[in-house]
């Protein structure tokens, strides 16, 4: 009885645990190729590239929010 117990406590906690999330969507990138780029390098082979997104309406339509605010992308200090 002891076991059952259990098991159904366990399976109330994730059923609790599982409804409290968010479901994940995955959402294609729209990043482009390096050569696309007009700044792109060569190293060792490989081509690199990099865009500053200053518009903050472009930074949010390409990673689907506003990177600047979360602290993953260097702040401007102006």
């Amino acid at each position: 009885m002891k076991n059952f117990k259990n098991l159904l406590c366990i399976f109330f906690v994730m059923i609790f645990a599982s409804a409290c999330s968010k479901a994940y969507i995955a959402k294609p990138v729209a990043f482009k190729v390096p050569s696309a780029y007009g700044n792109a390098i060569q190293i060792e082979g490989m081509e690199i590239a990099a865009k500053a997104f200053l518009d903050k309406k472009e930074a949010k339509a390409i990673f689907g929010f506003n990177i600047r605010k979360a602290g993953m992308y260097p702040q401007d200090h102006v």
